[in-house]
């Protein structure tokens, strides 16, 4: 796991990355290293609905064959997914994972910099497109990371709050060069969420309630900003509603929203942003335009099982960095993630690994108790 997702770091390495992932998964099912008949979580029930949904999205929507091009990510993901949470013996797994993250993390900030000074006078997207880091397709992508910065922290174990406070000023300074405000927000939030989370759950009286108080007014604060400026966002947002309404049960296709919004903008002179952009930088909307009613109640499903994995307590450090992160990507979800970004699939196959892996170490201990 470590090498795959470290892999993912860089256009150059992804391939290799493929074929560490179906090496390692021919050879541990080879070597009877995988649990494959242990009966289905619920977050697998979820995972499965929501590729059939996929399929049947694929099989009525405009253009098959180019929904099929691009759901490589979503079979990796349920590669890795088995990789993860069916190995018979990984004590070391939960680690390996985060390893992954981070390295992926640091390797696509390290090439974003040495694009960005090598060209010192261009803009943001020429740095994001010169950088060849993979899963960096426009500026905004670099939100993936804030997702995982809370991860950081739990691996420090003492002084949390200093190495997530370093590396959060880090990183907003990549999110300053770039000048991309969804990032920047997404990272604060996440930290404010992971911070709350402590002060709630933890009886700390002296800094309780004032941590609570300044994690909770972070979070709105980032909620208001986020919507402070949406006009393009919106424009998208009703198009892809309007595709929902004429393709209510299955949806127009997965990955197929790019084929068939236009004609529901309207005309150029109104456009807020006349660019070409293939998704509605909503996922809810998005699932709901490709894959339909169908797709939504699977969605909702798999988050339901999500969801109550994480509320499950205790909050161990890890456990609360990983809902930390996972609350980030719900950010995201409501104005950047799209199922076109491989990011999303993985970062969100990994984070709900973790939660699960930690669900059943603490299974263990009670068992043992």
């Amino acid at each position: 796991m470590l090498l795959f997702l470290g892999l993912q770091g860089a256009d150059a390495t992804l391939a290799a990355a493929w074929g560490v992932l179906a090496l390692g998964a021919f050879g541990c099912a080879s070597c009877g290293m995988l649990d494959l008949q242990r009966p289905l979580s619920r977050i697998e029930w979820g995972m499965l609905g929501v590729v059939g949904a996929c399929a049947l999205s694929i099989a009525f929507g405009v253009d098959a064959r180019h929904s099929l091009q691009l759901s490589v990510p979503a079979l990796a993901s349920a590669l890795l997914w088995i990789l993860i949470v069916r190995a018979r013996r990984a004590p070391s797994m939960a680690l390996h994972v985060v390893l992954g993250l981070l390295l992926a993390a640091v390797a696509q900030l390290a090439l974003l910099l040495l694009a960005a000074q090598r060209a010192p006078g261009t803009t943001a997207p020429q740095w994001v497109a010169g950088a060849g880091a993979a899963w960096l397709v426009v500026p905004n992508d670099v939100a993936w990371i804030a997702c995982v910065l809370p991860l950081l922290a739990a691996l420090a174990r003492q002084r949390e709050r200093a190495v997530l406070a370093v590396a959060l000023l880090a990183y907003l300074g990549v999110c300053v060069l770039l000048r991309s405000r969804s990032a920047a927000l997404v990272a604060l939030a996440a930290a404010a969420l992971s911070e709350l989370l402590a002060a709630v759950r933890v009886p700390q009286p002296r800094w309780r309630w004032p941590a609570a108080f300044a994690a909770a007014g972070t979070l709105g604060a980032c909620a208001l900003l986020a919507f402070a400026s949406m006009r393009a966002r919106l424009q998208l947002w009703t198009a892809a509603w309007s595709i929902f309404l004429d393709h209510p049960l299955t949806g127009v296709g997965l990955h197929d929203f790019v084929i068939v919004y236009r004609q529901y903008l309207p005309d150029d002179a109104q456009l807020v942003d006349p660019r070409l952009t293939p998704w509605p930088h909503q996922l809810l909307l998005e699932i709901a335009a490709e894959c339909g009613v169908i797709g939504v109640l699977a969605a909702l499903i798999l988050v339901a099982a999500v969801w109550r994995q994480a509320v499950r307590a205790p909050f161990a450090p890890l456990h609360r960095r990983v809902v930390a992160g996972l609350c980030g990507m719900l950010l995201l979800a409501l104005v950047e993630a799209t199922l076109l970004r491989q990011w999303v699939w993985l970062l969100g196959t990994a984070l709900c690994a973790l939660l699960t892996l930690e669900a059943g170490e603490r299974d263990k201990g009670k068992q043992q108790e």
